[in-house]
């Protein structure tokens, strides 16, 4: 049985200044927040995370987050009952390990890019129809994420601990 530890990265381990592009079906074209991207979320939209290709200088630690991480790895890294990763809705997961080779932390846990924020949803799932899913913890900054795997989880009898980072 496996034990799924999953940390998000944008606005989970990081604080970003990246925003997402949206434009509108009237032709309208905002940059948000990536904090408030969940809210804006619509299949009538077009979605531009272009800022998200590179973690800027403009990027602060989440320590709480950190050291949470920190603490799962050491207890858990190589330890057969337990998968832990990062899970981001980037598009590519190389500029996240060049970020956090920088700053001292290193990488021996795998980084699954999705491409979206509602692809994580769906990489959860497949993970848990491949695989013998005991319990799931996720550090996310995505409410509605955390209860729709919350929700998916008790469907299938697994332990869930939704983490919610807004700090």
């Amino acid at each position: 049985m496996i034990n799924l530890i999953i940390y998000d990265f944008d606005n989970t381990l990081i604080r970003t200044q990246a925003h997402v592009i949206v434009e509108y079906m009237d032709g309208s074209i905002k940059r948000i927040p990536s904090q408030l991207f969940t809210l804006e979320v619509s299949s009538d939209n077009k979605y531009d995370f272009s800022e998200f290709e590179d973690v800027c200088h403009k990027t602060s630690l989440v320590l709480n987050s950190i050291e949470n991480l920190y603490s799962d790895l050491s207890k858990y890294y190589r330890h057969p009952d337990y998968y832990i990763c990062l899970l981001t809705a980037r598009k590519n997961p190389e500029p996240i390990r060049d970020f956090l080779m920088r700053m001292g932390i290193r990488i021996f846990f795998p980084i699954h890019a999705v491409e979206g924020t509602e692809n994580k949803l769906f990489w959860i799932k497949d993970f848990i129809s491949n695989n013998y899913v005991k319990s799931i913890t996720l550090y996310d900054d995505d409410k509605f994420l955390l209860e729709s795997v919350g929700h998916m989880a008790e469907r299938s009898f697994i332990e869930f601990n939704g983490i919610l980072i807004n700090e």
